[in-house]
């Protein structure tokens, strides 16, 4: 393990970028996708009602922990797989696949930001993650992302220092779209600074 407190949450959906250096959680199809790059699980999570039938023998061999969970729940796969990690003792949970495809699933699994500290969502194109106040966030210039948006959980006081479009204690609430399609100022590093959580979008 490279990283002990950091996990990877692979959900049911493909994802064909690179990985953080840390354990692997699957979950439902997403054990699909990982016995198929050889990748080994700490756990393999879900009903598996998406999981190819072929697969299913496999899931045991590839991962360490198998949960199986009834089809009829009150929380998604993806949210008992992070419960799962949490109890584990991870802190940090790089989820991947966990965006687009059903925007159902996408709304369902971008409201967990809102819930729960530590995610990370990532697909190939873009990176969201929660911002709180307990300090100045640091955005390091990073040639995988363009645009910086931030939308706030309830509502905030945002500061944003060396971005195109700077802001000072600006009042944010849930249905502002001010600050949408943000860019760093060329070889700086972005400042965030926020009274309440935020939601920060970075994409291409």
């Amino acid at each position: 393990m490279t990283n002990v407190s950091a996990i990877n949450i692979v959900a049911s959906m493909a994802y064909d970028g690179d990985y953080q250096a840390c354990d692997f959680i699957g979950v439902d199809k997403g054990c699909q996708y990982l016995i198929d790059k050889g990748i080994h699980m700490v756990a393999s999570v879900g009903d598996f009602d998406s999981i190819d039938e072929g697969y299913l023998d496999q899931i045991e061999s590839y991962s360490e922990l198998y949960l199986k969970l009834e089809p009829i729940k009150d929380i998604t796969d993806l949210e008992a797989a992070l419960l799962l990690a949490m109890d584990m003792g991870y802190t940090l949970f790089n989820i991947y696949g966990g965006l687009g495809g059903r925007l159902d699933h996408t709304l369902t699994n971008l409201n967990l930001l809102k819930k729960y500290d530590g995610l990370i969502f990532y697909d190939e194109t873009t990176k969201v993650v929660k911002l709180d106040n307990s300090c100045i966030h640091e955005i390091v210039e990073n040639k995988a992302y363009q645009y910086y948006s931030f939308f706030a959980v309830n509502q905030a006081v945002l500061s944003l220092t060396d971005f195109k479009y700077p802001l000072k204690d600006y009042a944010i609430n849930s249905q502002d779209s001010m600050c949408v399609s943000n860019e760093l100022l060329e070889g700086k590093s972005g400042k965030v600074k926020t009274s309440e959580d935020v939601i920060m979008v970075a994409t291409r």
